[in-house]
């Protein structure tokens, strides 16, 4: 047990050691020398409120996507009912509640891009 404790004890000092020395990094800076390394940003945005808003585009996009597909599901539905009122209720259903979502969707995105472009300025 007493080995144990200061095996313990011997891998703390250890970590903390290296945690309180100090080493040079050229984070901002390349090293005197040598050349700096030209980094290609796959990313279009150049603010963080640019970034928030290519994320919520593409999100919209992906619930557009399936908006899409509901009124697909909901035209099937209706189409294959046969007469039978439940799956006929339920298609319309469907497409009433995707199209109150499209409208959901769309007026969230005029939303979102009002706030964006009032945040970071007419692009």
């Amino acid at each position: 047990m007493r080995a144990k404790i200061i095996r313990y004890i011997n891998l703390l000092s250890i970590f903390y050691l290296g945690l309180l020395s100090r080493h040079v990094a050229y984070a901002q800076t390349a090293a005197p020398g040598v050349a700096p390394v030209k980094v290609y940003n796959p990313i279009e945005a150049e603010s963080v409120p640019q970034l928030v808003n290519s994320i919520v585009k593409q999100i919209l996009g992906i619930v557009g996507a399936l908006a899409l597909f509901m009124f697909v599901y909901g035209g099937v539905l209706w189409m294959t009912s046969g007469g039978n009122s439940s799956r006929l209720e339920k298609g319309r259903e469907t497409l009433i509640w995707a199209t109150i979502g499209l409208v959901i969707i769309f007026s969230s995105y005029a939303i979102l891009n009002f706030i964006f472009a009032s945040l970071t300025g007419p692009s």
